[in-house]
């Protein structure tokens, strides 16, 4: 291995300290410097195990300690400047020259593998930047660390890239208590108060912000792909974790600190051609229930005029074509092989549960309301109503109406009338239940007598 002249002399002198002042010109091959250390390499050179070999080695020896102290640094190696240039790059490594550009500590699950880590020393990597109290006039993008990976040849299948990496490794056990993750944002906003908005384009303002950009046509999602902004994947072992009553393991969990402002909105979709998409599957229930979807909605307090919902489903038609149709909820069970024994299958099911020492009010299991405004302009043959009932397939069902917990009674939502009924000559009869009784709703197409 050879050295230059200026690096040699300093080496055999063994001085501590070498200064050697020169003054940088272009030149022709675009490789002028102060100083320059050379490895050559004439053969093929591995390092045994448990060695190092380096173009520049610098170690600390002794038996003290070093610490920094207020703005005091000490450092293995230190860029700085005497006077007004400023390095365009404090440390520059030529792309096709290494095989790994900086690697800290070893890649191990053994403790002292990597650089320590304690209340003190919290961040092996540190990166501060600022705008030195200018605004940034031009747009762009301003970032403290920027990770670029190129993928110039086909991908191959099953392959796996990322242009930042984070890895979290708990080997240790215990009991995890606080905050973890592999990636960390944190946006902040301090000192001084300022309004979060924006005149044109994408004003977002995000912890963590995901964007996907398809620059070139002829782009596909195949029917088993996916593109996403944000993904979040599973890689638990089946059967090895469980999630006891009251625990969460979820794919994206919405929380706030103690004492800290609730979110606005849990989630919030905009600019989407469908809201949500969700596609579950639990295996063999065995006992309790499970939702596909699961709201719980709280409201500590209501005052007059106001009125909340668990779920708000609004569809907004601007135009309506021959055939359509629209809903704003939309039910429904497939079902397989089923022997139920007690147990029953709804397309909807709603339920009101007022306490013991709820003031009394208007309660209603089940609110139609229906707004129209202007002229239809529909053939006569359109049928306006509140309720309509299809039975499709072959099998139908038996009755209108099932009250399995009624009974007769002057208290009743139902009664029977004694007494002979009215004789009509065009009467229609709509088949129930009352109890464990077949009746039937009767009406007339006769219009009354007044």
């Amino acid at each position: 291995m050879g050295y230059d002249a200026e690096i040699w002399n300093l080496v055999k002198q063994g001085r501590s300290t070498y200064q050697v002042d020169a003054t940088l010109a272009a030149s022709a091959s675009g490789r002028t410097g102060v100083m320059k250390l050379t490895a050559d390499a004439d053969a093929a050179i591995t390092a045994p195990a448990s060695t190092k070999w380096y173009g520049l080695g610098i170690f600390a020896s002794g038996t003290g300690s070093m610490a920094d102290v207020s703005t005091g640094r000490i450092a293995a190696l230190y860029i700085g400047k005497t006077a007004t240039p400023v390095w365009p790059h404090g440390i520059y490594i030529q792309a096709s020259s290494v095989l790994e550009a900086i690697r800290v500590g070893e890649l191990s699950s053994a403790a002292g593998s990597g650089v320590k880590v304690d209340i003190t020393n919290t961040c092996p990597v540190k990166v501060y930047a600022d705008d030195n109290a200018a605004a940034i006039a031009a747009a762009g993008t301003v970032s403290a660390i920027r990770g670029r990976l190129l993928r110039a040849a086909t991908v191959q299948t099953e392959s796996e890239f990322f242009a930042v990496r984070g890895q979290l490794v708990s080997s240790g056990g215990g009991t995890y208590d606080h905050n973890d993750a592999a990636v960390f944002g944190s946006l902040e906003h301090t000192t001084v108060a300022g309004s979060i908005t924006g005149t044109s384009g994408d004003n977002i303002h995000a912890g963590v912000l995901g964007r996907v950009g398809v620059t070139i046509t002829a782009t596909t999602v195949s029917a088993t792909g996916a593109l996403a902004g944000l993904a979040a994947m599973s890689n638990v072992t089946s059967t090895f974790l469980t999630v006891t009553t009251g625990g969460v393991f979820a794919g994206l969990y919405v929380g706030k600190h103690t004492g800290t402002q609730s979110w606005e909105w849990g989630a919030y979709l905009l600019g989407t051609k469908q809201g949500i998409s969700v596609t579950s599957s639990y295996g063999a229930l065995t006992a309790g229930e499970v939702y596909g979807i699961n709201v719980s909605h709280t409201v500590a307090a209501m005052t007059s005029g106001t009125s909340t919902v668990g779920v708000n489903a609004v569809v907004n038609c601007t135009t309506s074509g021959n055939g359509m149709w629209a809903a704003a909820f939309y039910g429904k069970v497939n079902v397989g092989t089923v022997h139920s024994v007690g147990g029953y299958i709804c397309g909807a099911e709603f339920e009101v549960a007022i306490g013991a020492s709820a003031e009394d009010c208007n309660r209603h299991v089940l609110v139609l309301n229906y707004t129209s405004e202007g002229t239809f302009g529909l053939p006569s043959v359109a049928a306006k109503s509140f309720i309509q009932l299809r039975n499709y397939g072959t099998q139908k069902l038996d009755y209108f109406l099932d009250l399995p917990d009624e009974a007769a009674g002057a208290d009743r939502m139902l009664r029977y009338v004694d007494g002979s009924e009215p004789t009509w000559t065009n009467t229609i009869y709509v088949k129930c239940r009352f109890a464990t009784t077949d009746f039937w709703l009767v009406g007339s197409a006769d219009a009354p007598n007044s």
